[in-house]
């Protein structure tokens, strides 16, 4: 069987893809991965085959452009202005921001780019002939190969999202928002046009296939809500790229708590300093009998300054190896640090900034596996007394011990891909009995 991968530019978008990668490797199916070429260095690291045929659009950018469209809309929590959109800078007043001349610029670029991509893609597909497509819930281009080809396209979640969660947040709209809300925004900013136009430039009807299939990695207790798809339970195999243990952190012995902050590579570029919320953090836990361990880019701990005795740097260590080790995780609300978390029956505390990030955090906080504190009201007391509350709390330890139960009792990825099996097989027999 050829199954092809596709997949947007953030790593922690597609890592959680990789363990499947694996299993279907090792049982003898061919797995390819288009990818921007951005992403070559890191599919290869994997032990995956990247194909670097995708344009690899500004995430970053769409993300600040949501902020500033919000913002516009007086839907911007925070008391000063988002960056700018195209340049990442800081703004001292909103009509710095010409956002008529940026949306223009920016729908003209990412048609461009989308239509490169799924033609790229689809020509691919018409070559390598893949039986199979597995796409993360942002890349539009695997639905499109799979519906161009007559096969079965199945979303891989990154984490407890929904399909239809995950397209209202990359708008930056909540769940209380309607339909009216997404397609006035989509006119706007022509999200879906691409992908239309694809249908129909390759001659496929735009008249939707009927439910789709979605890979769900998330214990019961986080699942997100599916309206049109077929659940696919697997289980979330922590996966966040390669490295190794420091030996101060394998010490099985140790007579204090240790709580492991991380900051994702992205909140800080899409929300501006105002999301790094990391220095609070540690001036919160500093005089605090535990031991904080900063897991941060090599940015954000250089302005972090002097650190304090209890609190140590950490840089380039996978999370997997880490938070099993820990008694409580600090992060931005990042599927990839949720999850994680869960897999390594961490109590968490949530400080997230915006799009899918509080969707993850109140599904979290729901299943009793910890707390979250919004990140425009977070503060230095809220977060000291949330994390000594958590710790002191058996109730956290516990419940998260009970979701880590639940993800294990997931079918593995190798057991998931006789599904996968049946699902590429069912196409051939209905294709081969029509001929």
């Amino acid at each position: 069987m050829r199954v092809l991968f596709t997949v947007s530019g953030w790593r922690s978008h597609y890592f959680p893809m990789v363990p499947l990668g694996w299993a279907l490797q090792a049982a003898g199916h061919e797995v390819r991965v288009a990818c921007a070429a951005s992403e070559i260095q890191h599919v290869a690291a994997a032990g995956l085959v990247p194909v670097p045929i995708l344009s690899g659009t500004e995430q970053l950018v769409h993300a600040r452009w949501v902020n500033a469209v919000q913002a516009r809309r007086g839907k911007w929590p925070y008391p000063t202005p988002p960056p700018h959109p195209e340049t990442g800078a800081e703004v001292r007043d909103l009509d710095e921001i010409d956002l008529t001349a940026v949306t223009d610029r920016l729908r003209s670029a990412s048609v461009a780019a989308a239509e490169r991509s799924v033609d790229n893609v689809v020509a691919f597909a018409r070559s390598w002939r893949p039986d199979l497509v597995v796409h993360d819930p942002i890349s539009f281009e695997g639905p499109l190969a799979g519906r161009v080809q007559g096969v079965p396209s199945v979303n891989h979640l990154w984490g407890p999202v929904g399909p239809e969660e995950m397209v209202l947040a990359f708008a930056g709209l909540d769940e209380t928002a309607g339909i009216h809300d997404l397609v006035q925004f989509d006119d706007e900013y022509v999200l879906n046009r691409p992908l239309t136009d694809a249908l129909a430039r390759h001659g496929v009807p735009e008249a939707a296939p009927g439910p789709g299939y979605v890979l769900d990695p998330c214990p019961v207790s986080t699942e997100p809500g599916l309206v049109s798809a077929v659940r696919l339970p697997i289980r979330y195999l922590p996966y966040n790229g390669p490295g190794e243990l420091p030996e101060w952190l394998s010490e099985p012995d140790r007579d204090r708590p240790r709580i492991c902050v991380i900051w994702g590579n992205s909140s800080r570029q899409i929300f501006g300093d105002r999301a790094l919320a990391v220095p609070a953090v540690v001036r919160a836990l500093t005089d605090t009998a535990a031991e904080v361990v900063v897991a941060a880019n090599a940015t954000d701990l250089r302005d972090l300054g002097p650190l304090p005795p209890n609190v140590r740097p950490l840089e380039n260590v996978p999370l997997h190896l880490v938070l099993p080790r820990c008694d409580l995780v600090v992060h931005h609300g990042g599927a990839g640090s949720a999850m994680t978390s869960l897999a390594g029956g961490v109590p968490q505390l949530a400080i997230p900034h915006g799009f899918d990030q509080h969707v993850i955090a109140r599904r979290i906080e729901a299943a009793g596996a910890g707390r979250s504190i919004a990140g425009h009201v977070a503060n230095e007391n809220d977060i000291r007394k949330a994390a000594l509350e958590i710790l002191a709390d058996p109730a956290y330890r516990r419940n998260t011990a009970r979701v880590c139960r639940e993800l294990q009792d997931r079918p593995s990825p190798s057991e998931v891909v006789g599904v996968l099996e049946e699902l590429a097989e069912r196409r051939t027999t209905t294709t081969s009995g029509k001929s």
